[in-house]
């Protein structure tokens, strides 16, 4: 490979890494609103009142908006932001030297970090091939949003659900923070997002005082 098609393809990585972090940023703000919006004293506070139906439907929309980005991630189209197509950077060589030269983090030295990431992205392949059905639930329900069809087409056990986004976040939460490190030179998106949000959260569903019905 000649150094302009190593560099080429060196910076489509760093904008495929950038935009997974662009994902990932929204995906970390709308768990934290969800979290905050399942606590039980939350919870308690809008049952049986007429603001109780709002809550619920924001709870249902800001899942499918994470369920939506985390689908796009763990896709492999190489229109979206796709960790599976970062991995294909990762792995070629001549891509990996250009990394490196650009590398400027501390703590951890590079070659530490790439393997991290790379063992955290087959981590996640390995979960999704023993989720099968979880993954195929995600797609489906990604290809029915984008196309807005009614979200009833689901019953039973396709229907998608608050829990099923939990480990998936996690998983590809342990790829993005070496990734960050690698590729961007910086390592503080998911802390500061989920340190800020879940404060801001827990404020916004605390400052409400539904009524009850009578």
């Amino acid at each position: 490979m000649t150094k302009k098609a190593a560099q080429e393809k060196y910076e489509e990585a760093v904008e495929v890494a950038k935009k997974i972090i662009e994902e990932m940023s929204w995906v970390y703000k709308n768990y934290q609103i969800l979290k905050a919006a399942k606590k039980q004293d939350v919870l308690d506070k809008f049952y049986k009142t007429s603001e109780n139906y709002v809550l619920m439907v924001l709870i249902q929309s800001t899942l499918n908006e994470i369920l939506v980005t985390i689908s796009m991630l763990i896709d492999r189209d190489e229109r979206t932001a796709s960790i599976f197509i970062l991995k294909s950077y990762l792995e070629d060589v001549s891509v990996q030297i250009l990394i490196e030269g650009n590398y400027t983090q501390k703590g951890s030295p590079f070659n530490e970090r790439k393997q991290a990431c790379l063992s955290a992205i087959d981590k996640l392949e390995t979960y999704m091939k023993d989720h099968k059905s979880v993954v195929r639930k995600l797609i489906r329900f990604r290809k029915d949003h984008l196309v807005h069809n009614s979200i009833k087409s689901y019953q039973g056990s396709e229907m998608l659900k608050v829990g099923d986004e939990k480990e998936l976040i996690k998983l590809i939460s342990e790829v993005v923070d070496p990734m960050e490190h690698i590729l961007l030179n910086s390592g503080e998106t998911p802390k500061s997002i989920n340190l800020h949000f879940k404060s801001f959260a827990k404020n916004f569903w605390d400052s409400f005082s539904p009524k009850k019905k009578e």
